[in-house]
């Protein structure tokens, strides 16, 4: 098995874990969201690749907006 395989394979089982930990309702949505947007800033400080920072940026936003309207902290009324 080659060397740069491994982080591919590791990142699938994480997902199965999220993905299974949300099956058996343990996290909801917006707390996948966050960790996920928290993964990909942690493979972007590994990597260097702007591209990991958008997509975990804009993934952090989002699920930041979703925890605050989900426990009544309403920053943007106009915004859904």
């Amino acid at each position: 098995m080659n060397k740069k395989d491994y982080p591919f394979g590791i990142l699938l089982i994480v997902l199965g874990i999220l993905f299974a930990l949300l099956n058996f309702e343990a996290i909801t949505k917006e707390w996948l969201l966050l960790i996920l947007s928290i993964g990909a800033l942690v493979v972007y400080l590994m990597n260097r690749s702007v591209g990991y920072l958008v997509f975990g940026l804009i993934l952090l936003g989002i699920s930041l907006l979703c925890i605050f309207k989900h426990n009544g902290y309403y920053i943007f009324d106009n915004l859904w």
